[in-house]
């Protein structure tokens, strides 16, 4: 299991929203942690997430849980050049999903339960992960 800082924001209604907290990643490249979300009326909030590897591409895919019901009705999936490391800088969208999704389970699991395309509004987000 390694700790990586998560660092990056997102965009909202003209308005940036500043993410940063740590994360653990464990061997299956699942991971989870805390992030303060700097304009979110709950900050302090946990997510679960995986590092994908495909073909040129590495990709993160991120469910954020809101602290007062833990379900998350926001999902990331940033992406980068694939160069074998998890560390970098992605890019990509967050999207408001139709639904809630319970946290319990394994990262596939949930993800597996979760239709992303249903989503209520999305917009640009960035995630800078380093040591």
């Amino acid at each position: 299991m390694i700790k990586l800082k998560l660092k990056g924001h997102y965009k909202h209604q003209g308005n940036i929203g500043p993410l940063e907290g740590i994360i653990e990643v464990n061997e299956l490249n699942e991971f989870q942690g805390t992030i303060n979300d700097k304009i979110s009326i709950s900050p302090e909030q946990s997510i679960k997430g995986k590092y994908i590897q495909e073909n040129n591409i590495s990709k993160l895919l991120i469910f954020k849980f809101h602290p007062k019901d833990n379900y998350a009705n926001l999902f990331y999936e940033v992406e980068k050049q694939n160069d074998g490391k998890i560390i970098g800088e992605y890019h990509g969208k967050w999207k408001a999903l139709g639904n809630k999704i319970n946290q319990e389970g394994k990262f596939d699991e949930i993800l597996r339960k979760t239709n992303t395309n249903n989503y209520i509004m999305s917009d640009l987000a960035e995630i800078n992960l380093s040591e």
